[in-house]
């Protein structure tokens, strides 16, 4: 459930709406399909081995990654394809594909479809596990903010 839906955050929000993937449109289909996956590597800290075998024990999973349920990629092709792509952007992604989708299973969180292209982990979180909220005080470009 949690790979359908960081995969439809992607898609649906953080593509058209966020600056990490600008290029996005003139991507081919295979390469879009091989940011899907990685998007799902880096959210399960999988391997490719681990990887593959997500992909091919969910038909809806890999429907949604892009991919033909019958014809999943080999871990060694995700393996030679994965590392070409942005490193940065896919831990981005990640990242606000998890908050997006703890936004959305969260009491106090709110639907996937208004979680917006970088959203924040929801205060629940933080009551459950005890962490602290980390606030940053530097701004998108790397400037102070006061």
């Amino acid at each position: 459930m949690k790979a359908q839906r960081a995969i439809r955050y992607f898609d649906l929000t953080l593509v058209p709406e966020s600056s990490l993937f600008d290029e996005w449109d003139d991507l081919e289909e295979r390469e879009q399909r091989m940011y899907r996956a990685a998007l799902l590597r880096e959210l399960f800290d999988d391997s490719y081995e681990d990887l593959e075998e997500r992909l091919n024990s969910s038909e809806t999973i890999a429907r949604e990654a892009g991919f033909d349920p019958t014809d999943v990629p080999s871990d060694t092709t995700l393996w030679r394809e994965i590392p070409d792509l942005d490193e940065d952007a896919i831990e981005e992604a990640a990242r606000r594909g998890d908050n997006a989708v703890m936004q959305d299973t969260m009491p106090d969180g709110r639907p996937l479809r208004h979680a917006g292209p970088n959203p924040r982990k929801p205060d629940f979180y933080y009551e459950v596990t005890k962490y602290e909220r980390e606030i940053s005080t530097e701004g998108r470009c790397g400037h102070s903010v006061i």
